[in-house]
């Protein structure tokens, strides 16, 4: 594999590692407000976190596929 797409390679496992750990945050952070009913997040607030969730999973989409497609095996 050459070097240009060794470090593109590089940039969307970066990219996607990123968008993977929002995910992981903010689907642990849904999951302790339906278990537990936390008292520090009111209902809208659960509503803006999983709007968020939303678009970092869809940008996590995204990456994986911009990957999937560029990716040549030699």
């Amino acid at each position: 594999m050459n070097i240009q797409k060794y470090q593109k390679m590089d940039m969307y496992l970066k990219n996607i590692s990123i968008y993977s750990n929002y995910v992981n945050c903010l689907t642990r952070v849904i999951k302790d407000f339906i278990e537990n009913e936390n008292i520090n997040i009111k209902h809208i607030d659960a509503v803006y976190i999983a709007e968020i969730l939303e678009n970092y999973t869809n940008e996590l989409h995204t990456k994986i596929m911009s990957m999937k497609s560029s990716w040549e095996f030699d």
